[in-house]
């Protein structure tokens, strides 16, 4: 697995180039603003969030360049729907920071979503172009991996905790980037025909940078990394991977175990101290979410905030000026949808999923409907997917591949 550019359509080189690789830069640069405490977190008009718009627009001339004219009207009809969700509430609330923020939080979502229609038709059902794209997210994994090791060896870094050595490198939220180190480990390690002692040490840096952000999630797609990674070892040489866990069970076990314990300290010691074990698991959301239909006001005309939601800044709480400074997120990417933008998006969000499952299931790509179907569900339960800039764009990759790929197996690379 390498950096490589095509020969063929150069315009598709420079979306790579501009989402893969600059935009990671540019959220390192948001997130050391944060750590200097020039930049509030959620400030509007971070370097994030312009660089997102410029490239919205950016993948908006790509769309239309496309054959097929159906997706360039679907991003504008969605466009012309969250806008207008935004400025017909904008008239209740009457809070212009408001609205700017409902206005970046759907221009977020739409660069997801256009990301999602360009790679989707520029895929067009073909295998080198399939190839190149699951060479992407592993490259896109691999950077972010790069960004968030130099940081945290640099001390100049954001902890993902108060206790604990858990980083997130510069990056503003860690949660969303063990999607990103998880889905690139495992297209590595599945696509990778011979495992060497250089591509052994690609998939080990990226199991080591997944670790060090000591999340839930992390832990999720470290399990899947690894169990991928010891089949794939022991089909290939019995004797050499019986060999290395023995080895490694032997003088490295109790040495890595501190280490893993130092980085999952806070995890182990909520574990320890509370009680309710699915509230545990669960990180109180499903108290968020009961809470936001308690106070979901849905009397007389508020009631059409069941089907178009009530905008992102106030969602399910009152559309009154200045009435509270910020709203609890959710953290659940499904919730999140129904209560800004209706049950109309959340519908479309579980269909989406499921017929591309569907699809990328009857291709025989069942390493990316695994990957799919982990950023989903990682989306549904914790959230920080399709909200989450950085993780948003692998999620978009694998629904473009999962609908419109080629059919491909690791000799394809």
């Amino acid at each position: 697995m390498s950096f490589f550019l095509p020969k063929k359509i150069p315009v598709s080189i420079l979306f790579f180039i501009f989402v893969i690789i600059l935009l990671p830069i540019v959220d390192n640069l948001t997130g050391a603003l944060f750590k200097l405490k020039l930049m509030p977190e959620g400030f509007i008009g971070s370097p994030s969030q312009l660089a997102r718009f410029a490239l919205f627009i950016f993948v908006i001339f790509l769309v239309d360049k496309l054959e097929n004219r159906t997706p360039l009207k679907v991003i504008l009809l969605l466009t012309c729907y969250f806008l207008a969700i935004e400025v017909a509430f904008a008239f209740v609330h009457l809070n212009f920071k408001a609205f700017l923020y409902g206005v970046v939080f759907s221009i977020k979502l739409l660069f997801t979503v256009s990301c999602y229609f360009f790679v989707a038709g520029w895929l067009n059902q073909d295998k080198e172009k399939t190839v190149y794209t699951i060479k992407q997210i592993t490259n896109y994994g691999t950077i972010i991996a790069f960004l968030v090791l130099t940081a945290y060896f640099s001390g100049f870094h954001i902890p993902n905790y108060g206790i604990g050595m858990a980083t997130r490198g510069l990056f503003i939220s860690g949660n969303g980037l063990g999607i990103v180190l998880g889905i690139s480990t495992i297209f590595l390690v599945h696509y990778t025909k011979d495992i060497n002692l250089l591509s052994l040490s690609h998939i080990l840096f990226l199991i080591a940078t997944t670790t060090l952000l000591g999340t839930k999630a992390s832990l999720i797609f470290l399990f899947f990394s690894l169990l991928l990674l010891a089949i794939k070892l022991f089909r290939q040489s019995p004797i050499i991977a019986a060999l290395l866990i023995t080895i490694i069970s032997i003088y490295l076990l109790v040495p890595l175990m501190d280490i893993i314990g130092g980085i999952f300290e806070n995890i182990i010691f909520k574990f320890n101290n509370i009680e309710n074990k699915l509230s545990f698991i669960a990180s109180s959301r499903d108290r968020f979410i009961k809470d936001a239909f308690e106070v979901m006001n849905i009397d007389d005309i508020y009631s059409l905030r069941v089907l178009f939601g009530g905008g992102a800044y106030y969602a399910y709480s009152d559309h009154v000026s200045n009435a509270i400074l910020a709203r609890k997120s959710l953290e659940n990417d499904l919730f999140e949808l129904f209560f800004c933008y209706g049950l109309l998006i959340a519908i479309a969000y579980l269909i989406s999923y499921f017929y591309a499952l569907k699809r990328v299931l009857s291709n025989g790509n069942r390493v990316i409907a695994l990957a799919l179907s982990l950023a989903f569900f990682h989306s549904i339960t914790m959230g920080h997917v399709l909200f989450n800039g950085t993780s948003a764009i692998t999620y978009a990759l694998c629904l473009a591949l999962s609908l419109n790929g080629a059919k491909v197996s690791k000799n394809d690379f």
